[in-house]
C-alpha cells in the first residue's frame, strides 16, 4: 500500500468515501447514500481542492484507491460537525469496509496530521459518533474530546 496526495482525478471518489465515512449504527437499516447531499455533509467535499485550506491523501493498494483522508477548514455559513474555529481544519477519513482493521486508517491519519503540521496548523478536529469504534483509534492517536452531545464528540488534536 502507498499513501499519496489526492489528485484531481481522485475527486470523483470523494462522494463514495464520504458516504463510507458515515457511521452506520444499524447495518440492517443503513443510512441511504443520499445523506451526502445534505448541505452540512456535502460541505466536506463540495469543490474540494479549490479552497486554500483543502488537503487530501489517498491510500492505494493494487492500483485501487482503498482509503481517503482529507481536511479542510469548514467555516462560513455552513460549518462542519467538528467545527472549532476558522483556523482549525476538520478531518474526514474512510477506508473500504472489507479492508478496515488492517492499519490503513492509522497510516492515513498519521499522514494527514503530518501534512497539516507541515503546513503550519496548530491543531485539527473531527466529529465522531460515540458508538463508532473509531473513537478509540482517535484517542490512541492523541485526539481528545472537547465537546460532547448526546450522540457524538468533537475531538481535537494539538499538532504544533
Amino acid at each position: 500500500m502507498i499513501i499519496r496526495p489526492i489528485k484531481a482525478t481522485d475527486h470523483q471518489l470523494l462522494e463514495k468515501f464520504l458516504y463510507l465515512a458515515v457511521h452506520q449504527q444499524d447495518p440492517e437499516n443503513p443510512i441511504p447514500p443520499s445523506v451526502v447531499n445534505i448541505p452540512e455533509v456535502r460541505n466536506y467535499i463540495a469543490n474540494f481542492g479549490k479552497q486554500k485550506h483543502d488537503y487530501g491523501l489517498v491510500a492505494v493498494k493494487n492500483d485501487n484507491v482503498v482509503g481517503m483522508a482529507w481536511a479542510r477548514v469548514l467555516s462560513g455559513k455552513i460549518k462542519g460537525y467538528g467545527y472549532i474555529d476558522d483556523q482549525t481544519p476538520e478531518l474526514a477519513i474512510s477506508v473500504e469496509k472489507n479492508l478496515r482493521g488492517q492499519g490503513i486508517g492509522v497510516a492515513l491519519m498519521n499522514a494527514i496530521i503530518e501534512l497539516l503540521r507541515s503546513n503550519g496548523y496548530q491543531q485539527c478536529s473531527l466529529s465522531v459518533e460515540k458508538t463508532n469504534r473509531a473513537t478509540n483509534l482517535y484517542k490512541r492517536l492523541g485526539f481528545s474530546p472537547v465537546k460532547e452531545t448526546c450522540h457524538d464528540y468533537i475531538m481535537v488534536k494539538r499538532i504544533a
